[in-house]
């Protein structure tokens, strides 16, 4: 199988003020093809870009949602030593989803239990907040598996939509 190995050179195509949720990303990257994909270098590349979509990756510190714009800026490769590798420069474009601690995020509530909210978020990843996140006014209720804030008796369960 392909080893991907992310070593980066990140740059950001729209650089904005605020703090953005998903950003679109100009990465320089190395790749480790097998032998098996000299005569075809691209689909090694994008084997591995495919194996990293919708995964968390330190690199981009966030999760890979797509990419496009692939370009091998270097038509040689080299390889090291007895490696069998083929190391190959690549540039393409990466829209990334990037959250950060504190962000704002909206989301339906999946499951409650006495020690935490389940939410997904833009209807795909998964979520979680424990109990001692949630304000001290909200009250765990064990018989229909909500919590209930006691200042407003808004009432959170599996299917509320919420700010997290």
């Amino acid at each position: 199988s392909s080893r991907v190995l992310w070593t980066l050179a990140v740059t950001q195509l729209k650089p904005r003020a605020r703090m953005e949720l998903f950003r679109k990303l100009g990465v320089q990257k190395k790749f480790h093809l097998l032998p098996q994909n000299l005569h075809n270098p691209k689909k090694g590349i994008y084997q591995q870009l495919n194996q990293q979509l919708m995964r968390w990756c330190e690199g981009f510190e966030g999760v890979l949602i797509a990419y496009d714009e692939i370009e091998v800026p270097n038509k040689i490769a080299t390889i090291l030593d007895d490696s069998p590798y083929i190391h190959l420069d690549v540039n393409f474009s990466a829209t990334v989803f990037t959250p950060k601690k504190d962000a704002k995020l909206n989301g339906v509530v999946t499951q409650v239990g006495a020690s935490h909210v389940g939410i997904l978020v833009f209807g795909t990843f998964n979520g979680s907040i424990s109990r001692k996140q949630l304000p001290p006014t909200f009250k765990y209720n064990e018989s229909d598996e909500s919590f209930r804030c006691s200042k407003t008796g808004f009432v959170l369960h599996a299917g509320t939509r919420h700010a997290s």
